[in-house]
């Protein structure tokens, strides 16, 4: 598993579910500290990237992550083999 922390508007999150598409093993959190509302008012292909991970079985986005207390994000977002800054 994946988690993607500081992404913007989530393309590289993006760019790696597309990359990884055919690996069922693979799973990815995409995380943002802003909430959705927020993201898509400040990044104009947010909502419509936001929309292509959502769809994936192997995605999951998650809003107000603070990737400098991640021991404290509920509900927990679990252990994972790789976080992306």
């Amino acid at each position: 598993a994946i988690l993607t922390v500081g992404d913007g508007d989530l393309s590289f999150s993006l760019a790696l579910a597309r990359c990884f598409r055919q690996s069922e093993q693979l799973y990815i959190v995409a995380s943002t500290l802003p909430p959705y509302d927020e993201l898509c008012a400040t990044y104009a292909r947010a909502e419509r990237i936001i929309a292509e991970l959502s769809v994936n079985p192997r995605c999951e986005v998650r809003h107000l992550v603070d990737a400098t207390a991640l021991g404290a994000v509920e509900p927990s977002l679990g252990k994972f083999d790789h976080i992306c800054f």
